[in-house]
């Protein structure tokens, strides 16, 4: 990186601003089982179910009250709801820009059925797509024939000029294949391509189901997926590594996402409103507050930057779960990017205490204040880095 953007974009008073989009759960009824899934065990046990879509409607409209632009519905599958176009229908009609899905493309598959949503206001869609190899997408999901209807829905949204981007969460089954998927995933034509790392969330943090594709080393993981984009970053406008320490991809930090970059990155979810429309606003209030009294004991990046009020409450939200869901190894302590990278998952950490980090020295970087310093060549993605070196 050169001197000059360096030393604009890692000033104290460097400008922060978070995201327009939101997510939005339309409920949890799911027609795959993937095996990664964090609901996997409301599907099994018969408790997962969609929402109302008035209850919905409401929380469209009080983030739209936030000044969100962008929304992102999920599930479960989305595209189940009875009411989903219905749904994309009000969101448009709210004057949203970017009405996205996350869906495994199932019903996307029906052309039909795709443009009807498409004519309701759906203009991106982001599929999720486990592997270039049909038995093992299948697997992974544990639905056969699943592989299939995905590819033929990302057809269809080309034919009906959506927007496509992907998502692979890679896993200890996957993992080594992740080169030839990015092979792969290049003649799909994404706009994006998000590689998830698998964590067990707040949920399902001990989930025994889940034990057959942890991922037994990061730094193996890493290795995988450096080795991947050494040969095919460039093929894509934009890759995202999430939830990946950024020491396990030295060369690629501008591709890696943690809970810190996803405040200011366009492509990802308000932490607040997330919360509050999956839980409640009592829990995002009370976390709020916890990561208000803790952050002058964690996260001293949240001293610098020049931001508005809500871009602070954002922050220390996150603070509070990313105390609650990581551990530093004491290795971190001297890494030049320790104020922008929480660590390793409190799950893996508890089962390898011993895991190697390599922290970054001072002769590689100067303390780093920014956390988005890295996502500069993408402007569109991380719009305060372009305001910084105008």
């Amino acid at each position: 990186m050169e001197d000059r953007v360096f030393e604009k974009l890692n000033s104290q008073a460097h400008t922060r601003v978070e995201t327009k989009r939101f997510v939005l759960y339309t409920g949890f009824a799911c027609n795959l089982r993937c095996q990664f899934c964090y609901y996997l065990k409301s599907l099994e046990d018969g408790t997962a179910e969609n929402f109302s879509a008035a209850s919905l409607k409401r929380k469209i409209y009080i983030a739209h009250l936030f000044g969100k632009t962008a929304i992102d519905f999920t599930g479960g599958e989305a595209t189940l709801h009875p009411q989903f176009k219905e749904l994309v229908s009000y969101a448009k009609g709210l004057g949203f820009k970017v009405i996205n899905v996350i869906t495994n493309g199932w019903k996307l598959a029906d052309l039909k059925f795709f443009q009807g949503l498409r004519d309701a206001g759906l203009n991106e869609v982001l599929f999720s797509l486990h592997s270039h190899l049909e038995e093992l997408h299948d697997e992974l999901t544990k639905i056969a024939g699943s592989q299939r209807k995905i590819l033929k829905a990302i057809s269809n949204a080309h034919e009906l000029n959506v927007r496509v981007r992907l998502n692979s969460v890679v896993t200890g089954k996957n993992a080594h294949e992740v080169s030839n998927f990015l092979e792969y995933a290049k003649t799909l034509k994404p706009h994006s391509v998000n590689l998830i790392v698998f964590n067990p969330t707040e949920e399902t943090v001990g989930y025994k189901n889940h034990d057959s594709i942890r991922i037994s080393t990061y730094e193996e993981i890493g290795r995988l997926i450096s080795q991947a984009l050494d040969q095919y970053k460039t093929f894509f406008p934009v890759v995202n590594v999430r939830f990946l320490s950024f020491c396990y991809l030295r060369g690629h930090e501008d591709v890696i996402r943690t809970y810190w970059q996803e405040i200011y990155e366009a492509e990802e979810w308000d932490p607040i409103l997330h919360w509050a429309f999956r839980k409640n606003w009592l829990f995002a209030l009370a976390a709020t507050i916890v990561g208000i009294l803790i952050f002058p004991f964690k996260q001293a990046h949240l001293f610098f930057g020049k931001k508005g009020f809500y871009v602070r409450l954002c922050e220390h939200f996150q603070n509070f779960r990313i105390l609650y869901l990581y551990r530093r190894p004491a290795k971190c302590a001297t890494c030049s990017l320790k104020l922008i990278c929480p660590g390793l998952p409190k799950d893996f950490y508890k089962t390898n205490p011993n895991a190697q980090v390599f922290p970054y020295s001072a002769n590689e970087y100067p303390l780093v204040k920014n956390p988005v310093l890295f996502g500069h060549k993408y402007p569109n993605k991380f719009p305060a880095t372009a305001h910084d070196l105008k």
